[in-house]
């Protein structure tokens, strides 16, 4: 979402661009088109056409909500140094390296390390209410990942910040902290750590357990 035109953003590809501004002649141009510096694929849609349909206004809010966090982040602090790089992930790619962040994040042990510095987008409160908002959202029977919890809140990379939240009870005025796994679709806690507890309520919900200790395909909130 623009900053100050508020207009949402829309990535179609450069193949749709044409017959979706033909579709729409009013209220919906080509990102860039004013100022000559175009965005190719992508066009720009006024609030007014958007504002007030039930799928497309919560986009709208998620991404207000994380520009907030950036603009209070740069006109609050100096330029962070930029952090040492990662090491690359396990041999079974990104699902590995964010299952074994995401464990950490459900259990990590009293002392671990130093703590590294919070990314801007989850700086303040506006961030663990997005999180909060999108787990409430996460229908009856189905489930999803950390990182995708953290990309609907407007911060894709902090699977690990949303994984801290909820071990420091942001749900625990009810909202259903039990249908948040890893990116596997397993349950990261260890059993006596809440674990056996969260897969009883999903059970209960009807979400389907496969061999190996991952949901079925058919539980993941897409």
């Amino acid at each position: 979402v623009g900053l100050r035109s508020g207009r949402l953003l829309l990535r179609v590809g450069e193949e749709n661009v044409e017959g979706i501004l033909e579709a729409h002649p009013l209220g919906v141009e080509r990102c860039g088109a004013a100022s000559g510096r175009v965005f190719p694929g992508t066009v720009m849609v006024d609030q007014e056409h958007f504002r007030g349909d039930t799928l497309m206004a919560p986009w709208f809010d998620y991404a207000m909500a994380h520009n907030r966090t950036l603009c209070s982040k740069a006109s609050a602090e100096k330029p962070r140094k930029k952090r040492p790089r990662e090491a690359p992930p396990a041999a079974d790619g990104d699902v590995a390296g964010e299952e074994a962040t995401e464990a950490a994040a459900g259990e990590a042990a009293a002392g671990a390390g130093t703590a590294r510095p919070r990314p801007s987008s989850t700086t303040g409160g506006a961030f663990a209410r997005c999180v909060l908002d999108v787990i409430r959202r996460i229908p009856r029977g189905r489930v999803a990942a950390y990182g995708q919890v953290a990309a609907l809140a407007g911060a894709p990379r902090n699977a690990r910040q949303v994984g801290h939240m909820l071990k420091e009870g942001l749900c625990a005025g009810g909202a259903p902290w039990h249908r948040v796994l890893g990116a596997s679709g397993k349950i990261s806690l260890p059993a006596s750590g809440g674990g056996d507890e969260q897969r009883r309520q999903l059970e209960a919900e009807g979400v389907v357990f496969q061999e190996g200790g991952a949901v079925a395909k058919g539980a993941r909130w897409e």
